[in-house]
Order: structure tokens, then C-alpha cells, then sequence
């Protein structure tokens, strides 16, 4: 009998929805999925647009665009599910992947999938924050989720160079590395804790003033 999974996702059409796609399509022969959803906020939405616009790489998130992906096309076949509530269902795991909001304790394993060296970030807004340190490369992890925010022990890293990449191509990195994703998932029992993994300060969300701030750094 297959075991159940459920990935906690962002409703985001454009960058996180397509890797669960890509996820289902190449696990639904191994589990039954369940999916849910949770939105960005409008005030969020607006930071990340202007941060896109001042950085001058909102031009390129068209040719993301137009390969967008509803979550209609995600949940075509019966392995798949659109849940609002987990109800007394049994999970094997669960994966965040660009969740919104912080996920309550489970009687299951959560694992989250950060973008984000964890010395340098912890937290949110990547892509704000490399504008102002202009880090040479970040790293892909996937982590398991304990009581703090971005801070349980790491089982699987992938780094990235990002010298000279603007907004957009960190934001579509972890789509770019969708394969390390399904890896690290299909692999989950076999994944080690990796030691000795520093963890830094937490970045939160910047303010609009933050943001302005920043053209004139």
C-alpha cells in the first residue's frame, strides 16, 4: 500500500508551483500526495514587485510567466489531492516548499526546503537581502523543521555561484534545481544529519523604508 505525503506549499503559479508538478509527475507512482496551499499576502506580494522593480529584473519574470503552472494541473489524477485540513490522516512526511507561514508541530516529520547559506540567511526575502550583502554563492537546503524558524538540523545542501545574478535568477533557482528537490525526497530515509552546519541570524521581512534605503546603498 502506497504511504501518504503532503507537501505545504505556496499558491505561487509562476516559481513553486511548477516543482511540485514536476514532484507529483515523479513521485505519484511512490505515495499518495496531498497538497496545501497557502497565499503570500498583498503587502508581501508588493515588496517582492518593487524590490523586482528597483533591481531593475521585474522585465524578466515573463519569460518565467508564461510557463505557469494551476494547481488544477497538479491534482488531474487520482494520486494526487487538494486538501484544506489534514483531518486524522496519516502522514509518512511532509515538505515545505515556499510555505507562507510557519507550520505547527506534527505528529509526523516536516522537512523544509530553504533557499539560503544558513550562516548568512535565515528567514525571508533572499534576494533583498543578497542586494545589499552580495553574497557569491547560497545554498539549497533541505532541513527538518523543529520549534524554531529555519534552524532544525540539515540533511541535504546544495551550493549555488550567484556572483552577477539579479533578483529573478535567485528567485527561480530552487525551480532551475527542481531535480535536487525530488533527489533529497526519494532519498529522505537514507540522509544523514550533516554536522558542524553554523546556523546565523534570522533576516525578517524589510519594511517599504528598508527597501527604499536600499538604491542608495
Amino acid at each position: 500500500m502506497k504511504k501518504n505525503i503532503i507537501f505545504f506549499s505556496n499558491n505561487d503559479t509562476i516559481f513553486t508551483l511548477p516543482i511540485i508538478l514536476y514532484l507529483v509527475k515523479n513521485l505519484k507512482s511512490k505515495f499518495n500526495i496531498y497538497i496545501k496551499l497557502n497565499k503570500t499576502s498583498f503587502k508581501k506580494k508588493i515588496k517582492i514587485l518593487l524590490i523586482l522593480l528597483l533591481d531593475g529584473s521585474i522585465f524578466n519574470l515573463f519569460k518565467y510567466y508564461s510557463n505557469k503552472v494551476s494547481i488544477n494541473k497538479i491534482t488531474d489524477n487520482r494520486y494526487t489531492h487538494l486538501i484544506q485540513s489534514e483531518g486524522n490522516k496519516r502522514f509518512e512526511y511532509g515538505f515545505s516548499i515556499n510555505y507562507p507561514k510557519k507550520i505547527p508541530s506534527k505528529k509526523y516529520k516536516i522537512y523544509n526546503f530553504h533557499l539560503g547559506n544558513f550562516v548568512n540567511q535565515r528567514g525571508t526575502f533572499i534576494f533583498y537581502y543578497n542586494l545589499i550583502k552580495k553574497w557569491k554563492t547560497i545554498d539549497i537546503t533541505l532541513h527538518q523543521i523543529d520549534s524554531k524558524f529555519d534552524n532544525g538540523p540539515v540533511l541535504s545542501i546544495k551550493k549555488i555561484d550567484i556572483i552577477k545574478k539579479n533578483c529573478i535568477d535567485i528567485i527561480s533557482e530552487p525551480l532551475k534545481n527542481k531535480k535536487f528537490y525530488l533527489d533529497s525526497i526519494i532519498n529522505i530515509n537514507n540522509l544523514k544529519k550533516i554536522r558542524k552546519i553554523k546556523k546565523g541570524r534570522l533576516n525578517n521581512e524589510p519594511t517599504f523604508f528598508n527597501i527604499f534605503l536600499s538604491i542608495f546603498r
